[in-house]
């Protein structure tokens, strides 16, 4: 792993990092964030190395009870912008032959009929198999949780929403009742 960055100046902390995660190869993890805003005003650019995705399965069972059977990506890159209230932001999520397998939690070896429904329902109805567009990414923060968390968040989100198992307007619209409460950078 390598990492660079810290203080510039007195008023901002930037940071970039190259890092594998889960056999992957996070090209770009970069992160500024500026003090002397008193909404805490942060920037974060995420570019992963083409991966295969099942290996995706460690991270997506704990935070959403969604294994990854089967497929292969291309491009991970997203942006976000957003403060202490919410973010903001697009991916482009780029696959192909994408294929999953809802899990009961705690305990992910049951595999009852209901749950072979709903995995059937979800890979062969729902789930975009193959995707080449951007998605919006909007994500309201939980302040009594850590930053961490509504960084896995947002980019969760927009995994999801990439795959077709979050509905994007949802969140479009969320974001343009919100954005001028919320006072979001551009």
């Amino acid at each position: 792993m390598w990492v660079a960055g810290g203080l510039r100046d007195r008023t901002a902390s930037s940071w970039e990092a190259q890092l594998q995660l889960f056999n992957n190869e996070v090209r770009k993890l970069y992160y500024n964030e500026s003090y002397s805003d008193s909404l805490a005003g942060f920037t974060m650019q995420v570019a992963v190395a083409p991966m295969h995705l099942p290996h995706l399965t460690k991270m997506t069972t704990p935070l959403a009870g969604i294994g990854v059977s089967r497929g292969e990506a291309d491009t991970l890159y997203y942006q976000v912008h957003g403060n202490k209230y919410a973010a903001v932001g697009t991916m482009n999520f780029v696959y192909d032959k994408l294929r999953i397998r809802m899990l009961a939690l705690p305990d992910t070896s049951k595999n009852n009929l209901v749950l072979r429904l709903k995995n059937w329902a979800a890979n062969s109805l729902v789930l975009r198999k193959h995707n080449e567009k951007p998605v919006f990414i909007f994500i309201d923060r939980d302040p009594d949780k850590m930053f961490l968390n509504y960084w896995i968040k947002s980019t969760l989100r927009g995994l999801m929403a990439s795959a077709g198992l979050k509905n994007n307007k949802k969140a479009f619209f969320r974001w343009a009742r919100k954005n001028e409460e919320y006072k979001l950078p551009q």
